[in-house]
């Protein structure tokens, strides 16, 4: 009997700690600065195209659009967290470099205090699939 009072006891602690952590990705807000480390890649196509293809990038992974502002050519993209994502916040920025291409910035910050090399992969899971649907749209808009 001692020991399933004491099982009990360690799953409640558990599932209160999941609990506690879920809540904060979930109350946190979106970074509104630049994250130390961005992962930038140049695009022959115009900014608007470019939010246009990111925002369904972001919609078509079931990711949250927790910041869009189409003035400063910024969006962040937010995963959940879940099994397989520790939850990360995707901050992007466009810029519109001198030789008419765009330069498009993605960064990544943990919702919960998650760094390392697996926000980096997922960073890099998330930079792959933003560049695909950059040329999806580009390539059916007779941009390239």
């Amino acid at each position: 009997m001692p020991n399933d009072l004491l099982l009990f006891h360690g799953f409640t602690w558990l599932l209160f700690i999941m609990l506690v952590f879920y809540m904060v990705t979930v109350l946190r807000k979106p970074p509104k600065k630049k994250p130390r480390y961005i992962e930038s890649f140049e695009v022959e196509a115009p900014p608007e195209v470019i939010l246009e293809a990111i925002a369904y990038f972001g919609m078509k992974k079931n990711m949250d659009i927790d910041f869009f502002d189409e003035n400063e050519r910024r969006i962040t993209l937010g995963d959940r967290l879940n099994l397989f994502s520790g939850a990360f916040f995707y901050p992007i920025y466009l810029t519109t470099e001198e030789n008419g291409a765009t330069l498009v910035e993605v960064g990544v910050k943990g919702k919960a205090s998650i760094t390392g090399s697996a926000a980096f992969r997922y960073r890099d899971k998330v930079v792959q699939g933003i560049k695909a649907a950059i040329f999806m749209k580009s390539h059916s808009r007779g941009l390239v």
